[in-house]
């Protein structure tokens, strides 16, 4: 018996299949090619995708405008295929049929704009769940603005109001712990191997955040508003790029298997949006 681990196993975002994730990119690339046909001298259509049925319409469609095997090579005739040339060529007929296929993908994603969604199709409920967790940062960003209005300019807590203090951050510790729960509700939709470090980088950063938090509502002078809001713009900037990568939509600037941005602690770098 393999003392090797089994690979994880990844679905298809269009058809649900279950593959490694080497054997997802390569279905991916090759596999659902639409319905029409897009070699240019083909007139194609069918009612309902049939990969094997637009292959066979794409290798005919490439043997009506020259041979096909010559020379020990497998030539493609699609025009303009590659930087002008009138044909080039593969060393097998598989590797031809499967390239014949990827372009075929390629025009089918760049000539109808609902395809290339499919390809990128977000889990069901992670967009709702990002939602959820705007609102509830909103809330916990509402009550610590209340909180800092307790405070006078060097810190302390305004002469009339510690028990009003207490009160708000109790409820700027709860607002907190609501937040990341809202977070791990996204996190357990989610399933992209390359952010995990960034979901253990961000929940350090919240454990991190509540321990100071805790610290701030027993002695407010000891710890500045300044840090507990530069803390929470880290936590913000980690917890957009996470909903970047989770819905598609990746800034390539940021690293989310090394999440930790090079800057001091009390200041993040601020990255252009797309």
């Amino acid at each position: 018996m393999s003392s090797e681990e089994p690979q994880a196993t990844h679905a298809c975002p269009i058809c649900g299949k279950t593959l490694t994730r080497r054997s997802l990119n390569e279905h991916k690339q090759n596999s659902h090619l639409g319905t029409k046909c897009y070699f240019p001298n083909s007139n194609f259509t069918q009612d309902a995708e049939n990969d094997p049925a637009m292959t066979d319409e794409l290798l005919r469609a490439n043997s009506a405008l020259g041979t096909v095997a010559e020379d020990k090579k497998y030539w493609c005739y699609w025009p303009g295929c590659q930087n002008g040339a009138p044909r080039h060529s593969y060393d097998s007929a598989e590797s031809l049929r499967r390239h014949l296929r990827t372009k075929q993908r390629d025009m089918f994603k760049q000539n109808e704009p609902n395809a290339a969604h499919r390809y990128n199709r977000i889990p069901s409920g992670v967009l709702e769940a990002w939602t959820g967790v705007k609102t509830t940062q909103s809330a916990r960003d509402a009550v610590l603005t209340c909180a800092s209005l307790l405070l006078d300019p060097n810190g302390n807590i305004v002469q009339v109001a510690p028990p009003i203090w207490h009160q708000v951050c109790n409820y700027l510790l709860n607002a907190h712990d609501a937040l990341v729960c809202a977070i791990e509700h996204v996190k357990s939709l989610t399933n992209i191997p390359e952010t995990r470090d960034s979901w253990g980088y961000l929940s350090q950063q919240q454990m991190r955040a509540r321990h100071d938090l805790v610290g701030w509502a027993t002695s407010p002078a000891h710890l500045s508003l300044e840090s507990i809001h530069n803390t929470n713009v880290h936590i913000s900037y980690l917890i957009n790029e996470l909903e970047r990568h989770t819905t598609s939509i990746p800034n390539p600037q940021f690293d989310a298997a090394n999440p930790q941005p090079d800057v001091p602690e009390t200041g993040f770098r601020t990255y252009p949006e797309q």
